[in-house]
């Protein structure tokens, strides 16, 4: 009879018990033409950042102009400018295996923080 008894109760306490085996989310997929989730993010980033100063030259280029930096504006989009030029050959070199992780990642960093001082620059004017 314990026997019996000890074995209703094992069977009992194994459902609660479990195997250890949790249910996850599968990690996002990378879009194509990256090789991993740091590539895809420092990539996006920075093409980010190449579409935004594209369009504020093409603003600043139409007739009238859409946009009219104020000098302090244009000392600013020479600093973005400057930053992508160095940016962008980084980025390249690191997606092709002939720069670290790191330099990709310091170089959109600063491509970034001089967007964002821009963008609050435009922001406060316009």
């Amino acid at each position: 009879m314990k026997l019996r008894v000890l074995a209703l109760s094992a069977c009992l306490m194994l459902p609660t018990v479990g195997c250890g085996i949790r249910a996850t989310t599968p990690p996002a997929a990378v879009a194509p033409g990256y090789f991993d989730g740091d590539d895809q993010s420092i990539g996006e980033a920075l093409a980010g950042a190449n579409g935004f100063y594209g369009r504020l030259q093409a603003d600043s280029a139409t007739t009238p102009p859409k946009f009219v930096p104020s000098p302090a504006e244009v000392t600013a989009l020479n600093a973005l400018s400057n930053s992508l030029n160095i940016a962008n050959p980084v980025y390249k070199a690191y997606h092709s295996g002939t720069a670290t992780k790191a330099q990709a990642q310091a170089a959109v960093a600063d491509v970034t923080a001089k967007q964002n001082a821009l963008q609050g620059m435009i922001g406060a004017t316009k």
